[in-house]
C-alpha cells in the first residue's frame, strides 16, 4: 500500500498555515517515514524519508509561513 501512495505525485501546493506531522512505519521496526498535511486543505502535501527533528527541521526552515 505505501509504495502505491509513494507513487502517486503529490499535487503543488503553497506553505500550508495549519500543518500536521506524523510518522510511519514503512516496514514495522526497520524503516520510518513522516508525512506532513494541510489540515486545513486536508491534504497530504509531502513524505519526508525519515522521522528525525533535522529532516522536518529542514523542511519547514524551506518552507516558512507555517504557523500551527
Amino acid at each position: 500500500m505505501l509504495r502505491v501512495i509513494e507513487a502517486v505525485p503529490l499535487p503543488a501546493v503553497s506553505t500550508p498555515r495549519i500543518l500536521g506531522v506524523d510518522d510511519f512505519a514503512l516496514r514495522q521496526g526497520h524503516h520510518y517515514g513522516t508525512i506532513l498535511v494541510d489540515l486545513e486543505q486536508r491534504q497530504p502535501i509531502a513524505l519526508l524519508p525519515d522521522h528525525t527533528a533535522e529532516t522536518l527541521e529542514t523542511w519547514l526552515k524551506d518552507h516558512p509561513g507555517v504557523e500551527i
